[in-house]
């Protein structure tokens, strides 16, 4: 039997797949205007570039990474042409 389909590894991309899924799914809802809580760090959010969602920006290396990522996207496209 392949080990790519065995017990083992089908148990492994569950899981995988559930926090993955999760982890989106409690993102998103976190930055929903609707929540009763958001009023508690609706100060520390900026607007984001996708969907103009509110995005977490106090973290400077993440923040200068999704800042950039439009430029960076177009820097490796003219790259790997």
């Amino acid at each position: 039997m392949n080990r790519w389909t065995s017990l083992e590894f089908i148990v492994y991309y569950i899981i995988v797949s559930f926090a993955i899924v999760s982890s989106a799914f409690i993102s998103w809802n976190m930055s929903d205007l609707s929540t009763s809580y958001y009023y508690k760090y609706k100060g520390r959010l900026s607007t984001g570039w996708l969907f103009n969602r509110p995005v977490d920006n106090s973290d400077k290396q993440y923040a200068g990474f999704r800042n950039n990522l439009m430029a960076l996207t177009l820097l490796f496209t003219l790259f790997s042409l």
